[in-house]
């Protein structure tokens, strides 16, 4: 159970990330699996079959209550023996009610504090912390944030796991200089990359304020933007802002970057976020640079280089102008979606 496009990309357009994949190697393996999706648009709503999956789009408008009960029906006929919510609280929640009046069991998976999405909201928090509390299993994609979520009830690994962030199977290295002339990228500079949202609640104000300095200081760099952007934010100079690119450039622009950025802010959302475009750009062979929160001591937890002060620009130039120096590589931090679905299948083949 799932939002139809969480992080903004349409799963049935765009499959991706652990959404489609743990649902399409569950599939994979043997398994009968449906993936119910609650689509905040208003399109034409289906039933359809694709790699191995049952796929289910309801609108969410003109009756808000339509996905609870198409929920409830499907599992009532399917003989469902799991009820998986994922993407948000409000599919954590439905998964453990319908599990509770059909008869199955529930796993709720996280992969960001969504409480702090909505931090005044107290009654949708209560009611998923009480979704939390009776749920059958929870996953998370990182240690700090299955703690959390699992702070009001008994912890063991019989019911608890660490399903990890991943890179979907496109992401792997291949060759820079083909990747800039595809991007219309400079073959002579040092190139700098941050991909994902380009918005002051980001912290973007560090990036940039780093990238002011190091401009300065050393002309043969040039920075890369990819990602939605405020409009009232100015971008540095020597800067290539590429846009919201699709799926299949992103690969080339991880493999045109010499380091990517991750920023963060050291807060209830930075600390258990778990940012996939770190998968990716290491997948493809690109090192990274993040903003030392909690989630990404973890990730990055025998490459103390690749991690800087949150929240500190002076930190972030001073750590960019040393790897311009001295490169460093970066191994990626587990593995990849095969492995996260059998660690999925084995905490569903043991949970009580």
């Amino acid at each position: 159970m799932s939002k139809r496009s969480p992080l903004s990309r349409d799963l049935w357009e765009r499959p991706y990330g652990r959404f489609f994949n743990l649902a399409k190697g569950l599939a994979e393996a043997g398994h009968e699996v449906h993936l119910v999706l609650l689509n905040y648009k208003r399109q034409i709503e289906f039933t359809q079959q694709r790699d191995g999956i049952i796929w289910h789009s309801v609108n969410l408008l003109p009756n808000p209550l339509a996905y609870y009960s198409f929920v409830k029906t499907l599992a009532e006929e399917a003989h469902t023996d799991w009820l998986l919510g994922f993407s948000d609280t409000y599919f954590g929640i439905c998964a453990v009610s319908v599990a509770g009046s059909v008869g199955a069991r529930s796993l709720i998976d996280a992969y960001d504090n969504y409480e702090s999405y909505i931090p005044w909201l107290k009654p949708l928090h209560w009611l998923w912390r009480r979704a939390l509390k009776r749920a059958s299993a929870l996953t998370a994609a990182g240690p700090g944030l299955l703690d959390k979520i699992s702070v009001d009830r008994p912890r063991d690994a019989d019911n608890a796991q660490v399903i990890a962030m991943a890179a979907d199977p496109m992401f792997c290295a291949g060759n820079k200089h083909a990747a800039r002339e595809h991007l219309r990228l400079p073959k002579d500079k040092v190139l700098i990359g941050y991909c994902g949202s380009i918005f002051s609640s980001r912290g973007i104000s560090v990036l940039f304020e780093a990238f002011h300095s190091l401009a300065a200081r050393n002309p043969a760099v040039d920075f890369v933007l990819t990602g939605r952007k405020n409009l009232e934010l100015n971008v540095p100079e020597n800067t290539h802002w590429l846009g919201y690119l699709e799926d299949k450039s992103m690969v080339d622009v991880f493999r045109s970057l010499d380091v990517l950025v991750a920023v963060n802010e050291d807060s209830s959302f930075g600390n258990y976020s778990y940012p996939v475009k770190i998968y990716e750009a290491l997948a493809s062979g690109t090192p990274v640079l993040a903003s030392a929160t909690a989630s990404t001591k973890y990730v990055l937890e025998d490459y103390p280089e690749a991690l800087f002060a949150a929240g500190s620009s002076e930190a972030l130039q001073q750590q960019l102008e040393a790897f311009i120096t001295r490169p460093y590589s970066v191994q990626s931090k587990g593995s990849g979606w095969d492995e996260q679905v059998r660690c999925l299948e084995s905490l569903l083949t043991k949970a009580n």
